[in-house]
């Protein structure tokens, strides 16, 4: 059976960082076996990464289209499902169904954010995770996960010879 191991590494700043993801890259380790733990969100490309697609657009987007269809149905369908002639009013009217729709489409895409970001940054999150409290002080850290043990030495001096810092095995600890 092909052992794998887990490898935690310190940098200083985001260029030593970048270099040390390339050599990385360069051993044939995955961009989803690779996760960079910063203090500062960073964007992916300034440390090497391919995007990451976030699937928080497409939650907006569909609670947007839910809230406009409850506020279109509320506003429109019903008063035809329950129709009350009032000396010759229309039924719904355009201006007041426009705004009850907006409100509507609105409160769900509010909500929508809400609820895609919580769900984006995993919270709550109550699983242990790989952390190290220097992060928190300003350094960057790469964890690599899953990486066969015969890579180890070649992942190591990838980091150090890139600025790397108390390269070592991490343990999951809670958050």
């Amino acid at each position: 059976m092909n052992k794998t191991i887990n490898l935690m590494g310190l940098f200083e700043d985001d260029t030593a960082t970048a270099a040390a993801l390339d050599d990385i890259y360069d051993l044939g380790v995955q961009d989803d076996q690779i996760t960079v733990i910063s203090p500062i969100p960073y964007p992916e490309q300034s440390l090497g990464r391919e995007h990451i697609w976030i699937r928080l657009p497409l939650i907006v987007l569909a609670g947007s289209a839910l809230g406009f269809a409850t506020g279109f149905f509320l506003s429109s369908v019903t008063p035809r499902l329950y129709p009350i002639n009032v000396s010759g009013h229309p039924l719904t009217g355009g201006p007041p169904a426009a705004i009850i729709t907006y409100i509507f489409t609105m409160l769900f895409t509010v909500i929508a954010i809400f609820i895609g970001v919580l769900w984006e940054i995993d919270v709550p999150g109550f699983e242990k995770k790989f952390y190290t409290k220097r992060v928190t002080s300003g350094m960057l850290s790469v964890l690599l996960e899953n990486i066969p043990l015969n890579q180890e030495k070649a992942a190591v001096s990838a980091m150090e010879s890139n600025g790397g810092q108390d390269i070592h095995r991490p343990e999951k600890m809670t958050l």
